[in-house]
């Protein structure tokens, strides 16, 4: 399976709860700073999703943001999951190349 090159929201979210122990962390446990960046990513992410043609967008929607299983995606959309997987990893793709552009992800550091 080939590994994601950007964090997705599903990340984000459970990424959000590890906190931090530096003593400049906020409430919730980030310094202000890590937030900022984590929210212009974020930022980033969402106006990225936007330029995805729609059926690849609503795909992504629904599987990232309301964590809805890619069987009953695919069933919604009268697609096989193979195909919904295929318009997932093309989609994914697309976004990786749009955060690029953005100055958002560097695909050779990871980061």
């Amino acid at each position: 399976m080939t590994r994601r090159c950007f964090a997705t929201p599903r990340t984000w979210r459970s990424r959000s709860r590890r906190g931090s122990s530096s003593p400049s962390a906020g409430a919730s446990g980030k310094s202000v700073e890590d937030q900022l960046v984590e929210r212009q990513q974020l930022d980033a992410v969402t106006r990225c999703v936007t330029y995805l043609e729609d059926k690849r967008r609503n795909l992504i929607e629904e599987r990232y943001y309301k964590d809805r299983p890619m069987d009953e995606i695919a069933a919604e959309l009268g697609i096989s999951p193979e195909r919904a997987r295929r318009w997932q990893r093309e989609a994914l793709e697309k976004l990786e190349k749009l955060l690029e552009a953005e100055g958002i992800w560097d695909k050779r550091s990871g980061t």
